[in-house]
């Protein structure tokens, strides 16, 4: 269940085309790692890694203080991630992130934030031809909650996390090509209107019944959010359906479709596709300039591509929400909340999975490192976890 950074060509042409679209070049891919931060390869406590990161300020007006640096650094690589997992810290996100601290008065640390998405099981019971409601969300969302609360730790501020329920963009996903096209030409190529009539469009399909099984695994989704969250004692998730009604967030949504008419190319990009990009480069702004949120996490293989995409909705480069990048196992074995606790055990008995709950569990401080080396006592420590989840969600 091992997953890396370099693993496939695709990938690395994508991380490539991304570093370029932010400013930084480079002529291979071997290129681009000696210049990303990505642990494990590379410590907060290698001299190599803190050198690279001074280096990223030697142009800057900024003289970087060590010491702090190096915290910043085990709290954006995560010093102890295994082989299961890894981190992957552009010189964009640490230059914005340590930026963002100096410039805190009251020393608190830069916010980041974790985007999540329509529940993946749900998905598979929509490609099977099923309607049916989740029963319980995953049990390995809480990795979503793992590389934010090892975060927060590293910076002793439980408030620099915050999760974000998008989950709800899934109904505008479920849209046809032909009503989203009609929503991007609504206002005659006047932003403000345009953006206002993807708005009400989402608006009127939430908690309508047209989508209701969409409708009911987002429930199920915020209500697993809030109960981990609970139990973590971290702030609650937020909602992203609550900030289209705010001005800063249509603000930018017109901006985002303005600069998609000044492009010109929209009869040859899906338009579902162009307002969802447009709704994320909102959402994200919204929350960095209402929330304080400096930063996001995203699991490479699903953000990287979005994040591209947003990313040249940008005006330049230096407005890009930076990305501090993992990769977790594809298809750990299916674990709910709810199933029965046998099924529970049996999964775990699949290969990697005790592994990768282990470092789930060690990030989000449920068990010790020592206590991560026993299987059993991992096995053990997941159930109790569980058991808590249940227990707010009832």
């Amino acid at each position: 269940m091992t997953a890396r950074f370099g693993g496939s060509l695709s990938r690395q042409t994508g991380l490539l085309r991304y570093s370029s679209a932010l400013g930084y070049d480079f002529d291979t891919f071997s290129d681009f790692l000696a210049c990303a931060l990505i642990s494990p390869d590379r410590s907060s406590t290698d001299d190599g890694a803190l050198a690279a990161a001074m280096r990223l300020f030697q142009n800057d007006s900024i003289d970087p203080d060590p010491r702090r640096l190096k915290i910043l650094l085990s709290a954006l690589l995560q010093d102890g991630t295994s082989s299961v997992t890894e981190r992957l810290a552009l010189p964009l996100v640490v230059r914005r992130l340590y930026t963002a601290w100096e410039a805190e008065s009251f020393g608190r640390a830069p916010r980041l934030a974790k985007a999540a998405s329509y529940p993946t099981a749900a998905k598979s019971l929509t490609l099977g031809g099923n309607s049916d409601v989740l029963v319980s969300d995953s049990f390995w969302m809480l990795d979503l909650f793992a590389i934010g609360y090892d975060y927060c730790t590293r910076l002793q501020d439980y408030d620099a996390f915050q999760v974000v329920n998008a989950s709800k963009l899934e109904t505008w996903n479920s849209l046809t090509e032909e009503e989203a096209r009609t929503c991007l030409h609504t206002g005659a190529r006047d932003p403000i209107r345009t953006a206002v009539g993807i708005i009400e469009k989402f608006e009127s399909l939430l908690g309508n019944t047209r989508f209701p099984v969409i409708d009911a695994n987002c429930e199920i989704r915020q209500r697993h959010l809030d109960a981990i969250a609970s139990v973590l004692n971290i702030p609650a998730p937020l909602d992203t359906a609550s900030l289209l009604d705010d001005r800063i967030y249509v603000d930018y949504l017109s901006k985002a479709i303005d600069n998609l008419y000044s492009r010109n190319d929209l009869g040859s990009i899906s338009a579902k596709r162009a307002c969802f990009s447009a709704m994320v480069f909102a959402e994200e702004r919204t929350l960095r300039d209402a929330y304080g949120i400096t930063s996001y996490a995203g699991y490479v293989r699903e953000e990287l591509q979005l994040a591209a995409t947003v990313l040249a909705l940008c005006d330049s480069a230096s407005d890009a929400m930076p990305y501090l990048f993992y990769t977790r196992p594809s298809e750990p074995p299916p674990v709910s909340f709810l199933m029965p606790e046998d099924q529970v055990v049996s999964a775990f008995e699949e290969p990697g999975s005790v592994e990768y709950a282990a470092e789930i569990l060690l990030k989000i401080g449920a068990l010790s490192t020592i206590q991560s080396r026993d299987s059993s006592y991992v096995l053990d420590c997941a159930l109790d976890f569980r058991q808590q989840v249940i227990v707010e969600l009832s």
